[in-house]
């Protein structure tokens, strides 16, 4: 094929002919207005700071550095609070008029203390990260941030509702998710190890927080995703670990009728690092949320069992009922060894 489209502006939808590219289902954009797309979550973050006119956000101590470098990089002020043994801010003063609240939803599965700050502060004052908790939704005048790529094969993305601000979409499209595209290539072809290497890069790609819009390669690979099915999947896969696993757990994770879990957290009275280092060599990789928030955290509080003592087991739409059947006599074999 030679030449171009007489329309430029249409780009690739308005060709006809040609080579074939990647056969991918559409089931529609998942995210239609008011969500709007950005090359990241901390992009979209940045960009509904910069849009609010308060000066100042209170953010977890158990936070990972990312969210702290937007907030810095929108030139607002930042203060800690600690998280109290119901996973809601422990607050000793009252929430001042120039401050925003930024909350977790952590792990997908914290839609109730979600529902309880909206009971206890304007929600214009609060800002809901659910880059856990993709299906998560919450009063629409309240700012919510969600992040994709933590659920789905995606080279990067992030989505911003609104809420009450005015945010206008960016002007200039991110065109570097072809160089992020490896990791998941390598993947499919070789395995997770495999293309650990090119992951990390392609995360680090993305620090610089300046706002652009959503590539329309990552929108064409959002369409492709049957998102029906990864709600049902991780939720059945979530409840089947509870079941096996609840006797062991320290906490108890109601899962409620709307939430979508990013993973099952078995939290142990024990050190989980030599038990996550054994399960990795058996091909089980279970992360660490977030190493790089250590030094802000409380060594006696939840904040603390969250990060050591955490196994954020995975329960996404890949795994079928053996998978996560064998998950379970793995991870059992190594709780009777404690």
């Amino acid at each position: 094929m030679t030449g171009t489209t007489e329309n430029e502006e249409d780009g690739a939808a308005g060709e006809i002919g040609g080579y074939f590219e990647l056969a991918l289902p559409d089931f529609g954009d998942p995210y239609p207005a008011p969500f709007i797309k950005y090359q990241s979550a901390r992009a979209a973050l940045r960009a509904a700071i910069e849009a609010s006119a308060l000066t100042r956000v209170l953010l977890p101590a158990y936070v990972c550095d990312s969210v702290v470098q937007a907030v810095a990089d929108a030139g607002r002020a930042i203060d800690f609070y600690h998280l109290n043994a119901e996973l809601l801010p422990d607050l000793r003063v009252d929430l001042p008029a120039d401050t925003w609240l930024l909350y977790v939803n952590y792990f997908g599965i914290c839609d109730k203390p979600v529902a309880r700050l909206m009971a206890l502060f304007p929600a214009e004052q609060l800002l809901i990260d659910n880059t856990q908790a993709l299906f998560s939704g919450t009063d629409e005048r309240c700012v919510t941030i969600h992040s994709p790529r933590k659920f789905v094969g995606l080279p990067d993305g992030g989505l911003l509702r609104a809420g009450h601000l005015h945010v206008e979409a960016p002007a200039h499209e991110d065109e570097n998710s072809i160089e992020r595209m490896d990791h998941l290539l390598i993947r499919a072809a070789q395995g997770a190890r495999a293309g650990y290497k090119h992951f990390v890069q392609a995360s680090r790609t993305l620090e610089d927080t300046r706002p652009l819009r959503m590539s329309r390669l990552t929108q064409r690979l959002l369409s492709s995703i049957d998102f029906a099915s990864v709600r049902s999947r991780r939720r059945d896969n979530f409840r089947q670990l509870s079941r096996a696993l609840q006797a062991w757990n320290e906490r108890e994770w109601p899962l409620d009728a709307h939430s979508v879990p990013l993973c099952y957290p078995l939290v142990l009275k024990h050190d989980v690092a030599p038990i996550r280092r054994r399960l990795a060599v058996q091909g089980i990789y279970v992360p660490t949320y977030w190493e790089d928030a250590r030094h802000r955290i409380d060594t006696a509080g939840i904040e603390s069992a969250l990060l050591d003592r955490c196994l954020a087991l995975p329960c996404d739409q890949r795994h079928t009922e053996e998978h996560i059947d064998r998950l379970i006599g793995l991870v059992t074999s190594e709780l009777q060894r404690l």
